[in-house]
């Protein structure tokens, strides 16, 4: 509806004046709608949602329509349950990046981790099952006399240190 009148707008405004009474005329439409109407259209036309995957969880995110691809990143850091939430997208295709090294999943019921619930879906797919993953060997954050400790400790020496960082 909104978009019918923009096109409609745009074909018939030839001065100034009629540009301002377009625009005015849109915003009044626009007030008119309810913020969850306005929602749904840009979750209905999006090409690339980013968000959190308690976001993805609700009732907005899950009822639009199916997604491609789907990136989760610090996927090592959420638990296995929380990333199932945006499984309710349908993706055709997944991506997780994470590192388990870095910042594992936290759980802190006692009961929970018994159940094997630490443990991340990132991390039992890399480790567990054996899925191919890549591990990036260059990072660019820490001074090197900080990723000295890491890349020994965690990553076998084969962290190595950015330009920026050796800089």
């Amino acid at each position: 509806m909104v978009h019918d009148a923009v096109s409609q707008w745009t074909t018939t405004a030839s001065t100034a004046s009629d540009v301002v009474t377009c625009i005015n005329s849109l915003v009044k439409e626009l007030n008119e709608l309810s913020p969850e109407t306005i929602q749904n259209a840009l979750l209905s036309s999006a090409n690339v949602l980013f968000c959190t995957l308690t976001t993805a969880g609700g009732l907005s995110v899950k009822s639009t329509r199916p997604v491609n691809d789907l990136i989760i990143d610090e996927a090592a850091a959420a638990t296995e349950p929380a990333l199932y939430i945006p499984f309710s997208l349908s993706p055709k295709r997944l991506l997780i990046v994470g590192d388990p090294m870095q910042l594992p999943a936290t759980v802190l019921s006692q009961r929970a981790e018994r159940l094997g619930l630490s443990k991340s879906l990132h991390e039992r797919l890399m480790y567990t099952c054996g899925h191919e993953h890549v591990m990036l060997g260059v990072q660019y954050r820490m001074k090197p006399e900080i990723s000295l400790f890491p890349a020994h400790r965690f990553y076998q020496g084969k962290l190595e240190n950015g330009e920026n960082v050796e800089r």
